[in-house]
């Protein structure tokens, strides 16, 4: 079920960024988050915020009433940090906005304007830069995760469209800068949910997930020739 389509939401001609947050049982850090990103917007309902809460997250089900008119939510079985990018793909299926825009809930938006950098941005992977590095936070076309049928088909979800943009070769630095409030990189929230992550670099790095993004890449740039759209130049970030 889809919580928040009341009177007063964006129309979908107008949202041109849907950002996709997965959250759980961290209320106060999330509405930071939906603030800064509506507060840094040029224009505030040009963007929803989709949110993937679980089903038995009673705090955070609770506050949904009390949100900002942006965010919509579905609710969803627990997949857990091991079946991130199923939330993802989730919330992709009901995005109205024409760029999907990758978050967390410990992510502070600092770059005012950023909605209009990706409403003037051509078709790409589009890399945002944080006090972590460049390659996190992917922005990416809807029209592209509609193409391949998915956001990610493993957990390791900024990874994957790091390597689409490489193997593709439709990636792009933009101006847009975040900071990331992890435990890892500012000491803060050493909460349940930052000790619930279990990375799985060698599942993502095997041959049969690589194959996978690779054919994605493979569809993009195929589309993207179609169209005309020359990927653009790339320097590696220092």
């Amino acid at each position: 079920m889809v919580h928040g389509e009341g009177v007063g939401r964006p129309t979908p001609d107008e949202i041109v960024v849907s950002v996709l947050l997965p959250t759980r049982q961290r209320v106060t850090l999330m509405r930071e988050s939906v603030a800064s990103l509506l507060a840094t917007a040029t224009a505030p309902a040009s963007v929803e915020v989709l949110l993937a809460v679980d089903r038995d997250d009673a705090e955070t089900l609770a506050a949904l009433p009390t949100l900002p008119v942006a965010v919509r939510s579905i609710v969803v079985p627990r997949f857990g940090f091991p079946q991130l990018h199923e939330y993802f793909n989730l919330q992709a299926r009901i995005a109205r906005g024409r760029w999907l825009l990758i978050w967390n809930d410990d992510k502070i938006m600092e770059s005012a304007g950023w909605d209009r950098v990706l409403a003037e941005t051509p078709p790409c992977v589009g890399w945002l830069a944080s006090n972590q590095r460049w390659n996190t936070s992917p922005a990416v076309p809807r029209a592209w995760t509609e193409l391949v049928g998915h956001v990610a088909l493993q957990l390791h979800v900024d990874s994957w469209w790091n390597h689409v943009g490489r193997f593709s070769g439709y990636r792009r630095q933009l101006p847009i800068t975040f900071t990331h409030h992890r435990f890892d990189l500012t000491q803060e929230n050493n909460d349940p949910g930052f000790r619930s992550r279990a990375y799985d670099r060698v599942t993502f790095d095997s041959p049969e997930v690589q194959a996978l993004v690779r054919h994605d890449a493979a569809q993009i740039k195929q589309a993207m020739q179609a169209q005309g759209i020359v990927a653009p130049p790339w320097t590696e970030p220092a």
